[in-house]
Protein backbone atom coordinates (compact mmCIF):
# COMPACT_ATOMS: atom_id res chain seq x y z
CA UNK A 1 0.00 0.00 0.00
CA UNK A 2 1.16 3.83 -0.56
CA UNK A 3 0.81 6.51 1.49
CA UNK A 4 -2.64 7.87 -0.76
CA UNK A 5 -5.86 6.56 -1.36
CA UNK A 6 -6.60 8.12 -4.37
CA UNK A 7 -4.99 10.87 -7.07
CA UNK A 8 -6.48 13.86 -7.88
CA UNK A 9 -4.63 15.74 -11.12
CA UNK A 10 -5.29 18.54 -13.24
CA UNK A 11 -5.27 17.52 -17.24
CA UNK A 12 -3.26 21.01 -17.45
CA UNK A 13 -0.18 21.06 -15.34
CA UNK A 14 3.16 22.98 -15.59
CA UNK A 15 6.34 20.52 -16.38
CA UNK A 16 4.79 16.83 -15.97
CA UNK A 17 1.71 17.19 -18.11
CA UNK A 18 -1.71 15.72 -16.44
CA UNK A 19 -2.03 12.92 -19.28
CA UNK A 20 1.57 11.97 -18.10
CA UNK A 21 1.71 11.82 -14.38
CA UNK A 22 -1.94 9.83 -14.86
CA UNK A 23 0.95 7.11 -17.22
CA UNK A 24 3.70 7.43 -14.64
CA UNK A 25 0.92 6.78 -11.63
CA UNK A 26 -0.26 3.38 -13.44
CA UNK A 27 2.77 2.31 -14.37
CA UNK A 28 3.84 2.25 -10.44
CA UNK A 29 0.41 1.90 -8.77
CA UNK A 30 -1.73 0.22 -11.16
CA UNK A 31 -4.55 0.02 -8.45
CA UNK A 32 -4.73 3.55 -7.18
CA UNK A 33 -7.53 5.38 -8.38
CA UNK A 34 -6.93 8.81 -10.61
CA UNK A 35 -9.88 11.42 -11.27
CA UNK A 36 -8.86 13.98 -13.62
CA UNK A 37 -10.15 17.36 -13.43
CA UNK A 38 -9.85 19.98 -16.49
CA UNK A 39 -11.61 22.95 -17.61
CA UNK A 40 -11.80 22.52 -21.15
CA UNK A 41 -11.86 18.16 -22.67
CA UNK A 42 -14.18 16.92 -25.13
CA UNK A 43 -15.81 13.61 -25.05
CA UNK A 44 -13.20 11.95 -27.22
CA UNK A 45 -10.47 12.61 -24.98
CA UNK A 46 -12.60 11.53 -22.08
CA UNK A 47 -13.02 8.34 -23.47
CA UNK A 48 -8.91 8.58 -23.73
CA UNK A 49 -8.18 9.75 -20.45
CA UNK A 50 -10.27 6.35 -19.17
CA UNK A 51 -8.63 4.45 -21.60
CA UNK A 52 -5.78 5.07 -19.68
CA UNK A 53 -6.70 4.16 -16.36
CA UNK A 54 -8.73 7.42 -15.00
CA UNK A 55 -11.71 6.57 -12.67
CA UNK A 56 -13.49 9.86 -13.81
CA UNK A 57 -13.08 13.01 -15.97
CA UNK A 58 -14.64 15.96 -14.12
CA UNK A 59 -14.78 19.03 -15.92
CA UNK A 60 -14.01 22.36 -14.00
CA UNK A 61 -15.26 24.26 -12.25
CA UNK A 62 -17.45 21.53 -9.91
CA UNK A 63 -19.31 21.63 -7.00
CA UNK A 64 -18.56 19.28 -4.12
CA UNK A 65 -20.83 16.88 -4.81
CA UNK A 66 -19.35 15.11 -8.21
CA UNK A 67 -16.36 15.00 -6.30
CA UNK A 68 -17.46 13.22 -3.64
CA UNK A 69 -19.59 10.87 -5.27
CA UNK A 70 -16.53 10.01 -7.49
CA UNK A 71 -14.74 9.43 -4.49
CA UNK A 72 -17.14 7.26 -3.42
CA UNK A 73 -17.36 4.90 -5.89
CA UNK A 74 -13.51 4.95 -6.22
CA UNK A 75 -13.38 3.17 -2.45
CA UNK A 76 -11.60 6.28 -1.29
CA UNK A 77 -14.88 6.75 1.66
CA UNK A 78 -15.37 3.05 1.56
CA UNK A 79 -11.77 2.23 2.34
CA UNK A 80 -12.00 4.48 5.76
CA UNK A 81 -15.74 3.22 6.67
CA UNK A 82 -14.70 -0.50 6.39
CA UNK A 83 -17.80 -0.88 3.47
CA UNK A 84 -16.91 -2.86 0.15
CA UNK A 85 -16.28 -0.14 -2.93
CA UNK A 86 -18.53 0.37 -6.00
CA UNK A 87 -18.02 -0.37 -9.30
CA UNK A 88 -14.93 1.38 -10.51
CA UNK A 89 -16.18 2.19 -14.03
CA UNK A 90 -14.85 5.49 -15.70
CA UNK A 91 -17.01 8.27 -17.18
CA UNK A 92 -17.14 12.05 -17.42
CA UNK A 93 -19.03 13.86 -15.05
CA UNK A 94 -21.41 16.93 -14.72
CA UNK A 95 -20.20 19.71 -13.08
CA UNK A 96 -23.12 20.26 -10.90
CA UNK A 97 -23.37 16.75 -10.09
CA UNK A 98 -27.11 16.41 -12.02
Amino acid sequence: HGLHDVALLDLKMPGLGGLAMLREIKRSRPQLPVVIMTGSVGSGESTGLCSEGAVSVLPKPFEASPMLRILEAAGVRAASSGREPQDRACRPESPTGS
